[in-house]
């Protein structure tokens, strides 16, 4: 248990280290022109998909298995081999079996059995969903509200899961896998820190059409101004 405490805070301080030495000297270029900007999410791909394996192991391996050797919790299969998948629908089934069993028993049955979808657009309602809940997280530890996880993640893993399943048996999806993987942890990272420094800057001039998710001229939520910036 001690073992597994000591794991998780040192994925904490070396994720910290990563992102002030390899993603921080990034921040001008992502407050740039949209050329700079695609330039410092390249420059951040791999120091964000780092962290984003640091984060993966800290939490659903180091910590849950500590607290689950605490409460002596029996079952500890946080995940399986998602690293080894060969189709979004695997990756999405193996990479968080938490989230995912909550959201298949409490939503995906419920759309089936009481609302009688169809289990395609039951998938759609429970994916889309949890990536609510995911921005909510998100828009509460940032203190402001952007709909990128939504428009960068979602609809292309949503696009994948039929492109993979309808060139089934090729043996190179696990690359196309991890390509994808590494440009969408580095767009999430590059665009959720523009954001973040542009947060409450008034927009001057005519709005970027990159920009149109970072710089609010309206208050989206005005009700809510104090949680999403």
């Amino acid at each position: 248990m001690a073992k597994s405490f000591l794991e998780a805070s040192a994925t904490v301080l070396y994720t910290y280290a990563i992102f002030v030495r390899y993603v921080v000297p990034h921040y001008p270029e992502f407050r740039g022109d949209f050329k700079e900007l695609i330039f410092g999410i390249f420059k951040v791909m791999i120091p964000a998909c780092c962290i984003a394996l640091m984060g993966f192991y800290g939490l659903l391996h180091s910590w849950l298995n500590a607290w689950a050797e605490f409460t002596r919790f029996a079952d500890r299969q946080f995940y399986k081999d998602w690293w080894n998948a060969e189709g979004w629908t695997q990756y999405h089934r193996k990479s968080n079996l938490v989230v995912r069993n909550f959201m298949h028993r409490h939503i995906f049955v419920e759309c089936v059995t009481t609302l009688h979808l169809t289990q395609n657009s039951a998938t759609w309602v429970t994916f889309i969903l949890s990536t609510v809940v995911y921005e909510y997280v998100i828009g509460c530890s940032l203190g402001l509200y952007k709909p990128i996880l939504m428009a960068v993640f979602v609809i292309p893993s949503l696009l994948f899961i039929y492109i993979t399943a309808f060139f089934r048996g090729w043996n190179g999806w696990n690359v196309f896998m991890w390509f994808v993987l590494f440009i969408g942890h580095g767009t999430l990272l590059g665009l959720y820190s523009r954001a973040w420094q542009l947060r409450g800057l008034p927009a001057e001039g005519p709005l970027a059409w990159w920009d149109a998710l970072y710089i609010d001229r309206v208050p989206l939520f005005p009700s809510f101004d104090r949680l999403f910036g």
